[in-house]
């Protein structure tokens, strides 16, 4: 029996994926098959993106948030708050 690859996946398609369910009313299970992942990865994505959506900080890495250092803001992906953050000195 061969061992499947691990598979790696931008924060954005796991803010799309978690959106699904989320925002879009998919089960875990329709999302997680339309999408080729397991419900476990996306059960993951989707109890983080809720925290973060909350306003608590994860403590793995963060789906949400891109920092960008020229400007010194927090631009955040459609699927989180839709709003620019000054980033705090």
């Amino acid at each position: 029996m061969t061992k499947r690859q691990r598979r790696t996946f931008s924060s954005e398609f796991k803010v799309d994926g978690a959106s699904l369910v989320l925002d879009k009313g998919y089960s875990i299970s329709e999302a997680a098959r339309s999408l080729d992942i397991g419900d476990t990865a996306l059960r993951r994505w989707v109890d983080q993106l809720k925290i973060e959506r909350g306003g608590e900080t994860p403590t793995v890495k963060v789906l949400c948030e891109l920092f960008d250092v020229a400007s010194s803001y927090y631009y955040e992906f459609k699927g989180c708050q839709s709003h620019l953050v000054s980033q705090p000195s």
